[in-house]
């Protein structure tokens, strides 16, 4: 059975797993002279970086009447109307939902594509695999490089600043007639954190001074 990848947002998947929506709305249909109906719908839900589950499509609705487009799909005809743009809507019929224990990555996917239409031996894939693995790792590398850069430029900026308010604090507290117990460890906690500061900043000093 041949077996398709359609992208959808959260809350359709929902209402399908839920039995509310029986059609699935597109502008397009199965494109492959291989194509036999029923089709497996391997459901990849937006924002989740994961194929989330299946369901069996037995065919497609190629017209029906507005409003039983409107209660099959759930969606509005106002919406139906503004989606199709005067185009051909095709309905997908939904049956037997299934939603995954453990979610694929969309990546596994695409390395069995790969393996099925390319033919790639179980050393090629290996080797591919691993190849993806150490670009990825790589572009995790110089996005937290290019991070930490940022943020050595800003850091000691903030932390100047930081220190010049609990200085500030601690004047005003030692100035201050107020002798009650609240003030007094008001001022146990500015001297604890003025102290705390002013080591983070000699250490940054110390280590600059060592690069």
């Amino acid at each position: 059975m041949l077996a398709v990848l359609m992208s959808m947002k959260p809350e359709w998947w929902e209402k399908i797993l839920d039995g509310e929506k029986t059609l699935e709305i597109r502008k397009t249909h199965p494109q492959n002279e291989r194509l036999e109906w029923p089709v497996t719908v391997l459901v990849y839900v937006s924002g989740t970086g994961a194929v989330q589950g299946q369901f069996l499509c037995p065919g497609e609705v190629s017209y029906r009447t507005m409003q039983d487009l409107e209660e099959m799909s759930c969606v509005p005809r106002e919406d139906l109307l503004k989606y199709a743009k005067g185009r051909r809507l095709s309905g997908w019929i939904v049956q037997s939902p299934e939603k995954f224990d453990a979610p694929s990555p969309l990546a596994e996917f695409a390395l069995a594509v790969l393996r099925i239409e390319i033919g790639l031996t179980n050393w090629a894939m290996g080797g591919f695999v691993l190849a993806a693995a150490l670009i990825g790792a790589a572009f995790r590398t110089a996005r937290e490089r290019r991070r930490k850069e940022r943020a050595a430029k800003y850091v000691p900026v903030v932390l100047e600043s930081a220190i010049n308010v609990q200085r500030s604090l601690l004047r005003d507290i030692t100035a201050s007639e107020d002798q009650s117990q609240i003030n007094t460890w008001r001022k146990s906690v500015v001297k604890m954190t003025l102290a705390a500061l002013n080591e983070k900043r000699e250490r940054m000093i110390k280590n600059g001074a060592e690069k």
